[in-house]
């Protein structure tokens, strides 16, 4: 390696700066660092934040922008005079750990920044006296009144090892971690107004129904009004989303009894503090038990041509199951399976007796064994000589009035438009005889509200053998009231992008509103959050006229580089729309063929339409004309199938119990859980990206690794390959040869026994200035170890020197080859012996040469 010179930057005053302007002028390239790995990270990281340092001395050469941003000209080739590289043989720059040490504090100034600035949006917002903002202040508060002065000459040379430890370093990491937490906390006030207030939590959670590999569970709503989902957990670990009340847990064990907890989360996705719990156990073997038979049949009502069936529920079962619904048998015939306990059978012959049987069927298809059996006779011809009467007249809405007679009625005249009137000007356009024979329905004319209206009635018969005809002008009066009460919001919002296509359109779902006078829907997007229709574009095409939709294509969208959000209002007959209405997150309309042109370049980047950080890389000219879709598999923007909701339930569950993966990660990242998917087979590998929470840390960050689900076992498998830990982006990426469901989990790095332990370098020679012998900065590694291992360093003649423990899972510990008094061992062969907790042990010599 060329001669150079070693300079000690001890502190940024100006002879320092001076020597800088020497080496820029002199024969010689000098790449200018910092010595010591936390003097480093502290000097530039929370020290230089805390006292606003800005383009002075080390700074001279990153200039500060206006308004104050001290990241935003931390690049270029003045950069390298401050440690990033030093020269090789051949003059070109090569990267040190000095650099890495530097980024790191880089980054705590970054952190700090952050939470400075996000402080201010939400102190500006209103929220100054939040919890969460108050707890900030508070954190940056006390970091930054426990900064000392910049270090001394001394501590920077590393004069008794000061270099690396003292009350100045010791809670850079655990600062940086607060700080993290609070970044999250204050980003959802922020992004959500201000919202951080839990919703109520669900109540009552029962289990309706079981099986040997199923539980069904049904909770009562949570009283707040902006709930938008909820979330099932068993055994602690996340399973699924629930948009309604009610969830059906498959893929279970037999004989096994899981505990359960639902919580309701908001619009804002605060989570409720509690939820609604419970222990409900499968079947031990599959439910033969057939449910009780129904009771006491009766026939409440007869004409020449039809018999109405009435008769009591059935009661519990030992297995505490009840009827779901009933299979009526008229002698061997099947004639309908009715889930309530009323039933009219028409079509029959006069004065003719028909034998009944009704059966039980529980949730598990179980008949009930036993039946209810009854004979019931039609009138004899001319038995029926009672004409049809008018029974009720009401109002669904504007356009549709509602005329139910005492009996069954035939259909011909039941469905003659021209044998009903109606008064005031209103005209009837149609009639539909309902299923039960005895209700119809009419569309009108808009009805005015407030107004008393009659109806005339001609010439409807009923179905006996001899058709008995309704009075002549039969009347009924009937008034429509209209409807000024607003319906409920609309809940399960969901913007997805639509998949399988070129871009341009997001598919909007969400659950269908259960309000009585439901018309339609309307949606409106804007490229903003919003709360409110106002300032938002309605969507033309929106389903006005389809009460039961439950999505809609919005269309005419820019592709790729606009988030859109997107809100829908219930609309009923009378024109009311919802009161107010949710805000699905961001989505975007990607173009999903990989290779097409996007803003006049071949897009070889996929993106998630719903996360812009998860995503596909593309190696360019590969793979052109295959779509690439990325699905959620958690939350409101989930699309994934429930058998394969069921299939990752089951490989979290395992994965919980894994040695091998650490177990808080398991439902920490499950929300980075993402379904991969191509049309048209790959026909060469892909990275995929995905991103993991900042708060995310240490060596559980270290050992973030991606993990595909393998569909057949239900297993989480590690992907093969080389694992790319971006901390500064929170992303974790791997090349890939096929598609499937993936996630982040955090593995457990250390070895299971200690056989292959290595300890290196050795013998240490730190003064011999070669890497492979190692010097004070990286002393001595123990590679190869079971977590919590601990090593004792014993002098020959069996003196303790030090103890040391590995307590962080990745399977290493760095010795700074010190004892117990921080002192630098003195020359000579120490004995190492290394027991793990289950009794394995090992021993070996180290040499140090100084």
């Amino acid at each position: 390696m060329v001669d150079y010179m070693d300079i000690l930057q001890t502190r940024p005053d100006i002879e320092s700066k001076l020597i800088i302007g020497k080496t820029l002028t002199g024969p010689q390239d000098l790449w200018w660092y910092n010595v010591g790995k936390n003097v480093n990270r502290y000097t530039w990281g929370f020290y230089n934040w805390s006292t606003t340092s800005q383009g002075i001395n080390q700074w001279d050469l990153c200039y500060w922008s206006t308004p104050y941003f001290p990241f935003e000209y931390l690049t270029g080739s003045e950069w390298g005079i401050f440690g990033v590289i030093l020269p090789s043989e051949d003059g070109t720059p090569v990267p040190t750990t000095w650099y890495e040490w530097t980024r790191e504090g880089i980054d705590d100034y970054r952190y700090a920044y952050k939470l400075e600035t996000l402080i201010s949006s939400a102190t500006s917002m209103g929220f100054g006296s939040n919890s969460s903002v108050t707890t900030a202040v508070t954190l940056l508060a006390n970091i930054k009144s426990s900064m000392l002065t910049y270090p001394s000459a001394s501590i920077a040379e590393g004069v008794a090892g000061r270099a690396y430890w003292g009350p100045e370093f010791e809670n850079l990491d655990q600062y940086r971690e607060n700080i993290a937490q609070s970044i999250t906390a204050l980003i959802a006030i922020v992004e959500a107004g201000g919202d951080t207030t839990p919703p109520n939590p669900p109540a009552n959670l029962t289990n309706p129904a079981r099986t040997t590999s199923s539980i069904r569970l049904s909770w009562t709503a949570s009283t707040s009004g902006d709930v938008n989902h909820y979330k099932v957990y068993k055994n602690s670990v996340f399973v699924s989303t629930a948009a309604g009340t009610a969830y059906t847990n498959t893929g279970l064990s037999a004989g096994t009894t899981y505990s359960y907890t639902v919580y309701a989360v908001d619009n804002a996705n605060n989570q409720s503090v509690s939820g609604a719990s419970g222990s409900y156990y499968t079947s031990i073997t599959a439910d033969t038990t057939p449910p009780n038979p129904p009771t006491e049949l009766t026939s409440p009502a007869r004409t020449e041509t039809s018999i109405t069936l009435s008769w009591v529920a059935s009661g519990q079962a030992i297995d505490g199951d009840s009827a779901s619904y009933y299979r009526v048998y008229r002698g061997a015939a099947l004639i309908g399976t009715p889930s309530a306990t009323t039933m009219p059978d028409a079509g029959l012959t006069a004065e003719t007796t028909y034998n009944y049987t009704i059966y039980a069927v529980d949730d598990a298809g179980n008949q009930s064994t036993e039946s209810l059996q009854g004979s019931f006779s039609t009138l004899s011809i001319g038995g029926d000589a009672t004409p049809p009467e008018i029974l009720s007249v009401s109002v669904s809405n504007k356009n549709t009035v509602r005329v139910t007679f005492n009996e069954p009625v035939e259909e011909v005249s039941a469905e003659t438009v021209s044998n009903y009137s109606i008064d005031n000007g209103i005209t009837v356009t149609g009639a539909v005889l309902d299923i039960n024979l005895e209700t119809v329905a009419l569309n009108v004319s808009d009805l005015t509200m407030g107004t008393t209206y009659a109806i005339t009635i001609n010439n409807i018969r009923d179905r006996a053998t001899n058709p008995n005809t309704i009075a002549a002008n039969s009347q009924a009066s009937f008034v429509y009231s209209g409807n000024i009460t607003p319906l409920g919001k609309v809940l399960g919002l969901k913007a997805l992008d639509n998949p399988a296509d070129t871009g341009g359109k997001i598919v909007v779902c969400w659950a269908v509103s259960t309000d009585a006078d439901l018309a339609g829907y309307k949606i409106y997007f804007s490229s903003e959050p919003f709360s409110g229709i106002s300032g938002a574009t309605y969507f033309s095409d929106s389903p006005v006229n389809n009460r039961d939709a439950s999505s809609c294509t919005v269309t005419g969208l820019a592709v790729n580089i606009q988030p859109y959000y997107f809100g829908v209002l219930a609309l009923d007959s009378f024109g009311n729309v919802s009161s107010e209405t949710g805000c699905t997150p961001a989505a975007r309309a990607i173009n999903n063929r990989v290779g097409d042109l996007v803003n006049g370049e071949e897009n070889y980047e996929i993106t998630a339409g719903y996360n812009t950080s998860i995503k596909v890389s593309v190696p360019e000219g590969t793979n052109k004309g295959v779509f690439i879709d990325i699905l959620a598999v958690e939350g409101t923007n989930s699309l994934v199938s429930g058998a394969m909701l069921d299939k990752i339930s089951s490989a979290n569950l395992k994965a919980s119990g894994s040695t091998k993966i650490v177990n808080s990660t398991v439902n920490d990242l499950s929300a980075t859980a993402t379904e991969f998917k191509a049309k048209l087979s790959l026909m060469s590998n892909v990275t995929i990206v995905i991103p993991y929470p900042a708060s995310i840390t240490g060596e559980t960050e270290n050992g973030l690794r991606i993990y595909t689900l393998n569909e057949t076992t239900n297993d989480w498998e590690l992907v093969s390959g080389n694992h790319t830990i971006d901390k500064a982006n929170h992303t974790v990426s791997i090349n890939v040869a096929h598609f499937s469901v993936f996630r982040i989990l955090g593995t457990v790095l250390s070895a299971d026994t200690l056989n292959e332990v290595r300890v290196y370098p050795n013998p240490f020679k730190p003064n011999d200035n070669k890497p492979e012998t190692g010097d004070w900065n990286t002393g001595i590694y123990f590679d190869g170890l079971t977590n919590n291992s601990t090593i004792k360093v014993y002098t020959m003649s069996g003196e303790l020197v030090n103890t040391l423990e590995e307590t962080d899972n990745d399977g290493k510990y760095q010795w700074d080859v010190k004892n117990k008094e921080k002192e630098k061992l003195s020359s000579g062969t120490y004995i190492y012996k290394i027991t793990n907790t289950t009794g394995e042990k090992i021993t070996g010599k180290i040499g140090v040469v100084k």
